[in-house]
């Protein structure tokens, strides 16, 4: 039996509507505080180590996007959705991703 997947449900579970922390440089409004730290460490900082894919020479600011680039160029996939068990090579793309697909299967949109 094909389980059903609630839209508003996965975008908003885990996820606060109230964003407190604000970035004291530029609009960015987060509603956790590590969020924030990563955003003015990622963005705003310019002496900070920097990852470089031996590969294709891209340079990233941290060790878990450098992790996920690399798995980008070996086709891994390591994130598995739940309802139709196609794979993503990380949780973001896995978000932003099964919805459109487990919506299309189908052709209903719910």
């Amino acid at each position: 039996m094909r389980q059903t997947v609630n839209r508003a449900d996965v975008f908003t579970s885990g996820h606060s509507t109230t964003k407190p922390y604000a970035c004291d440089q530029c609009d960015f409004v987060t509603a956790y505080e590590n969020g924030l730290a990563k955003h003015k460490y990622n963005v705003h900082e310019v002496d900070h180590k920097l990852f470089e894919c031996e590969l294709c020479h891209v340079q990233l600011r941290s060790k878990q996007t450098y992790t996920e680039h690399i798995g980008r160029h070996f086709n891994h996939r390591k994130k598995k959705c739940e309802v139709c068990e196609k794979t993503f090579p990380s949780k973001f793309s896995l978000h932003i991703s099964v919805i459109p697909i487990n919506e299309n299967r189908d052709g209903n949109s719910r």
